[in-house]
């Protein structure tokens, strides 16, 4: 059991692997969303990176979460998560994804 606390949302979960992305400033977690108030750069630095990456200025992913990645626009690409929700990864953070075991899945 963990709690992630931000400063205007406290939320105990089962564990990180239940979040499934951070969207700008949402916290996306099983069905739900939760609005916080924090930078980016300062969420992921409290979470696990064999876990967690950043694809893009605005998203964090959970790699557990990631179902495909497809090529996209100008050296970007498209990010099919687990409840169907697609996020952009971006040219910038292109190499996020590349050193995961297996990242051919994604292919």
């Amino acid at each position: 059991m963990g709690t992630i606390t931000f400063e205007n949302v406290s939320k105990t979960f089962s564990g990180q692997t239940e979040v499934r992305a951070l969207e700008g400033i949402n916290l996306a977690v099983g069905e739900g969303e939760f609005v916080v108030r924090e930078r980016l750069a300062n969420l992921l630095a409290g979470l696990d990176p064999a876990i967690f990456r950043r694809v893009h200025r605005s998203h964090v992913v959970n790699l557990d979460h990631v179902k495909k990645r497809l090529p996209w626009f100008g050296g970007d690409a498209l990010l099919i998560m687990s409840n169907g929700c697609r996020l952009t990864q971006s040219r910038t953070f292109r190499h996020a994804l590349d050193d995961i075991p297996d990242a051919s899945r994604l292919a």
